[in-house]
């Protein structure tokens, strides 16, 4: 007797399949990876969760040190990029 499968399960079988009569391998490669960074963002919102702090913070609300805001758009900001405030 086999045991049940979940319905994660039944799904990867199904996307397996369906790659497979269309002969697209990366299909079932690329929804590995889609599932495997799924997981990771939801616990690391769990994780945040956890740590029972009131609220989650940006750097647009950051505006207690007006002197050093510039530092920390800069910083922020992708290489190369040149973003005033």
């Amino acid at each position: 007797m086999t045991p049940p499968t979940s319905p994660a399960e039944e799904t990867l079988k199904q996307l397996q399949h369906l790659a497979a009569a269309l002969k697209a391998p990366r299909i079932t490669q690329a929804a590995a990876r889609l599932a495997d960074h799924a997981r990771d963002a939801s616990g690391a919102e769990l994780r945040i969760r956890a740590t029972g702090l009131p609220a989650r913070k940006t750097l647009e609300d950051f505006d207690r040190q007006p002197a050093v805001r510039s530092q920390i758009t800069a910083l922020a900001s992708p290489p190369g990029s040149t973003s005033r405030v």
